[in-house]
């Protein structure tokens, strides 16, 4: 699993560090105090970081100065009371099995494989770096980040107390408020995308750590949300050793808490200090935990595992699925919606590599059209060649009704300048519009929409321009005319949508499952 943290500032980063990041008492830290941990991403190379860290740079890099040369990397602060950002924590989780086996069964080759799985993550990750330019209006994708991963390996000891610390293999990564642009600029990063990427990167390290684990001989099985555990693992010798989770969810359950910020709150609300532990005795204690549950300490496996299909079939199975599940709900897919899907379906069957080299072969053949990049799609987006076909069959459709529509308000009439139909009649939109207090954009919107004579028109709207407010005050007017107003949306989430601009909703592929009787001519707007 990956999670990511709020962006800390420089003046709380450091404690953070203290809390977090230590490896004080931990069964598997390592006796190198000095190196606390591993500098990674294409800015860090830059700086000429790369291995091992020390708290000195680590510092710098959070005050966003060069460790080498002392010079200040980001600019000054546009605002004297702005904070200075000094980065965020993603940390990747492997399933507790994979915990399990690796620091209580001792099969330490499933540390480096967690760790291989975040490397490989980290990097995907850095392809949705950006920064700004031209004084803050342009964005600029830089591909790169400074960030520096912490190996751990327990989790926090239960508030019961009643054993210590359960085995919990984890890598803090914090991604430092540090990019570089082309131009070879630093500047502060912009993280927007890398967040949104949250579920891209979570596929990737899931995926990746299943296919490593399968090479080194254990078999998975896939969860319902995409993860897996190690085969041979029940629900109840997880759970044994999972109290630090039973912990928070028992808070959660107890003060019936949904929210998720909420319940990060209480994360940090039932975290305990970690102190030391003589590491003789928890292992002792962890090894008899595992065998009154009945776990094979003993199962070592050596051989791959060998699925009935290859790697390369399952990533074309999964590829897809992929596409048909995108595509079922917009007309261009972002490349790592794209990747997270088909990883979800083949984990542990085939890995990035593989789904990568299909994507390839479908643009190859023309299956898959490129539809470009842009800052809201930093890697990729594509069509499909049957996605342009319905497309441009959607368009002919349209065409070919366009002129058997009618106004919600005003008449049509033929001009008689260039006999084009025109709708006259309409001031009291206008009043409508003008009465509601709509902006100029948001009333033309409307008057676009109850005034036209053609049988569809199609309002683009940028997230946070009220749109809700321009569909209520369009039901509104349509239905004091006497119009009925119905609302179609392609997701649930927009379906929501409508219904809170007033307009009763259901989504398209319940109409086609129940179509509706034959509206009566003229007299229903369809949203």
């Amino acid at each position: 699993m990956v999670s990511i943290s709020d962006s800390l500032t420089v003046e709380n980063a450091g404690s953070y560090y203290k809390v977090h990041y230590s490896t004080v008492g931990e069964y598997y830290a390592p006796t190198d105090t000095a190196t606390i941990g591993q500098a990674v991403g294409k800015g860090a190379a830059a700086l000429g970081l790369a291995g091992d860290i020390t708290a000195e740079q680590f510092d710098c890099l959070l005050r966003g100065v060069d460790p080498a040369s002392q010079a200040m990397l980001r600019g000054a602060l546009s605002r004297p009371d702005a904070v200075q950002r000094a980065g965020f924590d993603m940390t990747f989780s492997p399933p507790k099995s994979v915990s399990i086996q690796a620091l209580v069964a001792g099969d330490t080759r499933l540390i480096e494989a967690a760790r291989d799985a975040a490397l490989r993550a980290i990097q995907e990750a850095e392809r949705c770096a950006f920064a700004r330019r031209h004084g803050g209006s342009e964005w600029v994708q830089t591909n790169n980040i400074c960030a520096v991963v912490f190996e751990h390996y327990d989790a926090r000891e239960s508030m019961t107390g009643q054993h210590g610390p359960m085995p919990q293999l984890h890598h803090h990564t914090f991604i430092t408020n540090l990019t570089q642009r082309p131009d070879r600029q630093w500047r502060s990063l912009e993280n927007k995308q890398i967040y949104k990427a949250r579920p891209f990167v979570d596929a990737i390290y899931m995926g990746e750590l299943a296919r490593n684990v399968e090479q080194l001989g254990y078999r998975t099985v896939r969860s319902a949300d995409g993860s897996f555990e190690l085969e041979g693992y029940t629900r109840k010798q997880i759970e044994a050793f999972s109290e630090r989770s039973q912990d928070i969810e028992r808070v959660k359950a107890e003060r019936s808490i949904t929210n998720a910020k909420i319940a990060r709150e209480i994360v940090i609300e039932t975290r305990k200090a970690k102190r030391e532990h003589d590491p003789e005795k928890l292992r002792v204690e962890r090894e008899a935990l595992a065998a009154a549950h009945g776990i094979n300490l003993n199962n070592h496996p050596m051989r791959p595992v060998q699925r009935p299909m290859t790697p390369e079939a399952q990533a074309q199975q999964s590829l897809h699925f992929a596409l048909r599940h995108g595509s079922a709900r917009s007309a261009v897919i972002d490349e790592r919606d794209v990747i997270t899907a088909a990883l979800k379906h083949g984990i542990g069957a085939t890995d990035l590599d593989h789904v990568r080299s299909q994507i390839a072969a479908h643009q190859n053949n023309g299956n898959l059209i490129a539809a470009g990049r842009s800052y809201l799609h930093p890697l990729d987006s594509y069509t499909t060649r049957e996605m342009v076909q319905l497309e441009s069959e959607n368009l002919a459709l349209v065409r070919a009704h366009m002129n058997h529509g009618s106004p919600v308000a005003g008449i049509v009439i033929r001009s008689a300048v260039n006999g084009q139909l025109v709708t006259v009649g309409t001031d009291k939109v206008r009043e409508w519009t003008a009465a509601r207090k709509l902006l100029p954009d948001q009333a033309d919107a409307a008057f676009l929409t109850l005034t036209t004579p053609k049988w569809a028109s199609a309002v683009e709207g940028l997230a946070g321009t009220t749109k809700t407010t321009v569909v209520g005050s369009i039901k509104e007017f349509a239905q004091i005319q006497g119009w009925t107003v119905r609302g179609f949306g392609t997701t649930t989430g927009s379906v929501h949508a409508l219904n809170g601009a007033g307009v009763e909703s259901q989504t398209i592929a319940k109409l086609l499952a129940t179509p509706l009787p034959s509206p009566k001519a003229g007299r229903e707007l369809w949203i």
